[in-house]
């Protein structure tokens, strides 16, 4: 029998992903290379040209597959990461901005 969906069951299962190991390593080269003693801050188009380059994926692949939603994952690993958008009828980029925590 099927039931249906639960807000519980959604919550559960949306941060359930699994990121490629070309897209955490990726990052890290994000991260290393921009780290300026304090902090690593770099655009989100910064990010789709390197997971491009690791693993050919396009822009649309890699949001389905949720391949930039890696917050948690390194905030899990010590980081305090934030990634900030503009909102609709702004001009600036996307970024994320990796601090240590």
């Amino acid at each position: 029998m099927v039931t249906p969906i639960g807000p519980d069951d959604v919550v559960a299962n949306r941060g359930v992903t699994t990121i490629p190991q070309a897209v955490i390593l990726a990052f890290n080269r994000l991260i290393e290379g921009r780290w300026d003693g304090v902090q690593a801050r770099f655009t989100r188009s910064d990010a789709v040209g390197a997971i491009w380059a690791a693993t050919g994926l396009c822009e649309q692949e890699m949001l389905h597959a949720r391949h930039l939603d890696i917050e948690p994952l390194y905030r899990d690993a010590g980081w305090k990461v934030t990634y900030e958008a503009p909102e609709i009828g702004e001009t600036w980029e996307a970024h994320y901005v990796f601090e240590v925590r």
